[in-house]
C-alpha cells in the first residue's frame, strides 16, 4: 500500500471516528471524547503509547462512553493497519502493545500520531465539543 493510499484511509477512518462521535446523546460525552483525544498525542510523546492507552483505558472504566469510543477507534484502526497473523479474537491495543515487540510498538506509536492528527483537525472543523 503506498503512502497516498493510507494517507486517505487514515483520513477516512478518522472523519467516521468524528461522525461517530457527533452521535452520542450527550454532550459532555463528546467533550470528554474531544479532550481526551487533543491530550493523547502529548500523552503519548511523554510517556509512550502503552501508557497513554492505559490510561484511557483506566478513565473510560467509569462508564465514559465518549472515552470507550475513542480507545475502541484506536484499537480498530491499529488492527486494520497491523493485523495479527491468524488472529482468532480481537485482541485490545494494550494487550497487542504487552504482547507484541518493540518494532509493532514503534510502527503502532507512528501510525497513533498520525491518525490523532486527522482526528483533531476533523474534531476542530466539524467543531463537535460545546461549550
Amino acid at each position: 500500500m503506498n503512502e497516498r493510499s493510507i494517507e486517505l484511509k487514515r483520513a477516512k477512518a478518522a472523519y467516521e471516528a468524528i461522525e461517530a462521535v457527533g452521535r452520542l446523546n450527550d454532550q459532555d460525552e463528546i467533550n470528554d471524547y474531544v479532550t481526551e483525544a487533543k491530550k493523547m498525542p502529548v500523552r503519548i510523546l511523554a510517556s509512550g503509547l502503552g501508557q497513554a492507552v492505559a490510561f484511557i483505558e483506566a478513565k473510560s472504566n467509569n462508564s465514559k462512553q465518549g472515552l470507550k469510543l475513542l480507545q475502541k477507534q484506536m484499537t480498530d484502526w491499529i488492527a486494520f493497519r497491523f493485523p495479527l497473523q491468524g488472529e482468532t479474537k480481537h485482541h485490545s491495543l494494550i494487550e497487542r502493545i504487552i504482547n507484541g515487540d518493540v518494532y509493532f510498538l514503534r510502527r503502532a506509536t507512528d501510525e497513533a500520531l498520525a491518525w490523532l492528527q486527522w482526528l483533531n483537525r476533523f474534531a476542530e472543523a466539524k467543531d463537535i465539543k460545546k461549550k
